[in-house]
Order: structure tokens, then C-alpha cells, then sequence
């Protein structure tokens, strides 16, 4: 059997703000891992910017400019640079 180069780069989009939704990312990052030609998994929270300037930031509270900028630059790059998009979205919530 040849080996596969793993060359998909997949962004994981969706909400993160119950357990529940939590649970679900962790799912759906398992079952990607075990498929053997995605290279990397984007997820945003993943990714962060850290603005060293913000001392103790609250969830929450208005967030620095730099943080802002650098979390959507990361968020841009995630995007751009995938081959897939996969996005969780629980329906239930909305009936």
C-alpha cells in the first residue's frame, strides 16, 4: 500500500460558548485526526492571539485593539489557507 501524504487543511468553525458545544468540537477534532490526509485542523480558539499588554483580560470585558486585530489576522489565515471548511451548528437551538 502507498503511503498518503496528508496535504487537507481543514477550518473548524462553530459555536463554543455551552459544554455541549465544546464536547462537539472535541468530537469532531478526533474524528479528523483519524482521517489520514488532513494535515491540520483550524480551529480558532486553537489559536488565540495573546496581546502581552493586556494584564488579566476578563471573559466578557472589551478586549485590546491588538487582540482584536490579531484574532481576526489568525482567524483570516485559517480561512484562506484551507481546503475545507467544516462547521458545527446545533439546529435544536434554533426551533
Amino acid at each position: 500500500m502507498e503511503k498518503q501524504i496528508a496535504t487537507g487543511k481543514i477550518y473548524l468553525g462553530g459555536s463554543f460558548n455551552r459544554e455541549v458545544d465544546h464536547e462537539r468540537v472535541k468530537r469532531a477534532k478526533e474524528l479528523l485526526a483519524q482521517n489520514p490526509t488532513i494535515a491540520r485542523v483550524h480551529f480558532p480558539f486553537d489559536y488565540e492571539f495573546i496581546d502581552p499588554a493586556e494584564v488579566n483580560p476578563k471573559i466578557g470585558e472589551e478586549r485590546s485593539m491588538t487582540w482584536r486585530v490579531g484574532t481576526f489576522q489568525n482567524d483570516l489565515n485559517g480561512i484562506n489557507t484551507a481546503t475545507c471548511g467544516v462547521f458545527l451548528y446545533d439546529m435544536d437551538i434554533f426551533l
